[in-house]
């Protein structure tokens, strides 16, 4: 009969169920707020039940836990502003790599430049939009990019269609009658990034499914060949041992009785036998010899000898 050893249950009850590796998405909205407003972040994970959520936030040493999938700040501060990711963990333990970076904007002033708070992907849209804690009667907007002025906008946006890698830059708008916003980065990345990344992650699993299950086949071999998984019935002679060496009084019973036994034995062998009683110096009446002496009839002369 084969038994599966118990370290060899422990490996494979370890193992996660699924080996592709869970990448959260997350996002903010808004990415730019005016301190005191509110913002939501939101860490997205497939599937969506059966996770805890650990926030890395500005500021922290520590990660921060939730049961829910959303991070919410009522009340935002400067000391807020600053780069956020998340992570999930399971019932069982099994945690996610770390989702992609965030870039929440916190601002003190009177305009804000709402852009991506992700990078942006090469061929998408790009929007930027200039935004006022006091809403001015002329909303129109100037929209710069590493100091050099790229629009005059009435409605106070300004949309590319498709962003390349020239794109990337620092931007920032001003409002004749608000004044100007800080600066906020934009970053463009390559199109084919994302999917290498994907394809990075699939390569990764399967060779990690690989590696577990050569390490599975040796191990099981190995207790295999050592005989450590196989359950051998034990010989008769050997049960019968253990059976008498499990029962310790049995065992002194049985030697009691043996040694009864052979005291009675030696008694009766003793009985068989009249000891000699000595009644006189020259007389023993107990004495019954099995062949009669020759006996003396007279000093020189035996008449009942035959030679």
């Amino acid at each position: 009969m084969e038994l599966t050893p118990i370290w060899l249950l422990f490996v494979l009850s370890s193992v996660p169920v699924s080996i592709s590796v869970t990448v959260p998405t997350l996002t903010v909205h808004p990415s730019s707020v005016f301190s005191g407003e509110s913002v939501t972040l939101t860490c997205g994970i497939q599937p969506s039940t059966g996770w805890t959520y650990q926030w890395d936030i500005p500021g922290s040493s520590r990660d921060f836990e939730t049961n829910t999938s959303f991070y919410t700040i009522s009340e935002a501060t400067v000391s807020d502003q600053g780069e956020y990711k998340c992570y999930g963990v399971s019932e069982r333990s099994r945690k996610t790599s770390y989702s992609n970076t965030v870039q929440l904007t916190v601002e003190d002033g009177n305009v804000i430049l709402e852009s991506p708070a992700y990078p942006v992907t090469e061929g998408d849209p790009l929007t930027l939009r200039c935004r006022y804690r006091y809403q001015p009667s002329n909303i129109s907007a100037d929209f710069y990019k590493d100091g050099t002025l790229l629009q005059n906008s009435t409605t106070g946006e300004m949309t590319i269609p498709a962003v390349s890698k020239s794109h990337e830059g620092l931007y920032k708008c001003s409002n004749p009658e608000r004044g100007e916003s800080a600066g906020s980065w934009v970053t463009v990345q390559n199109a084919g990034s994302s999917k290498l990344v994907v394809v990075a992650v699939c390569v990764v699993g399967l060779l990690f499914a690989f590696a577990l299950v050569i390490v599975i086949v040796l191990l099981y071999r190995r207790c295999k060949d050592s005989g450590s998984g196989t359950l051998r019935r034990q010989p008769d002679w050997q049960d019968q041992s253990t059976n008498q060496s499990s029962d310790p009084d049995q065992r002194t019973n049985q030697s009691s009785e043996r040694n009864q036994s052979q005291s009675a034995e030696r008694k009766g062998a003793q009985s068989e036998y009249m000891p000699l009683q000595k009644r006189s110096t020259d007389d023993y009446d107990t004495l019954t010899p099995l062949y009669m002496p020759l006996q003396k009839d007279y000093e020189e002369e035996y008449d009942d000898v035959d030679v």
